[in-house]
């Protein structure tokens, strides 16, 4: 779950990383494990500000579009270096699903959350409040 101050921290990050690494711009599924990657090619961010970006990237939904579609898993230098497996490939296609827009498309009754259900109230049982 991403903290409320590390949008903040996570865009300019993200920013500048594009800027550093072409395949971010390009959306490509990233290789497993591209965050030790990052963390040996920028020393100079924090774990929390590499993980907050990246967190931003593989959210996007541009991202999970390619990682639902694609085929094959890029390093940041761009080279193809291993097949998205299907397990990865059906977790985009369910997060793709979860979407705002996707729900707002199939279903025009809002869904209700699962952590917070509406409860059942049977007033006639409540006691009236005493004035």
């Amino acid at each position: 779950m991403r903290r409320r101050g590390d949008l903040g921290v996570a865009q300019p990050a993200l920013d500048a990383l594009r800027a550093r690494f072409p395949v971010l711009v390009a959306s490509r599924p990233l290789a497993v494990g591209v965050d030790k990657a990052l963390r040996l090619r920028c020393p100079d961010y924090s774990r929390r500000r590499l993980r907050a970006a990246l967190a931003l990237h593989t959210g996007a939904s541009a991202y999970l579009r390619a990682l639902a579609g694609g085929s094959m898993r890029y390093d940041l230098d761009g080279a193809a270096v291993a097949l998205i497996t299907p397990a990865h490939r059906a977790h985009a296609k369910r997060r793709l699903a979860q979407t705002p827009r996707a729900r707002a498309s199939n279903d025009p009754v809002p869904q209700r959350s699962r952590r917070f259900p509406l409860l059942k109230l049977n007033r006639s049982a409540q006691k009236p409040r005493q004035p």
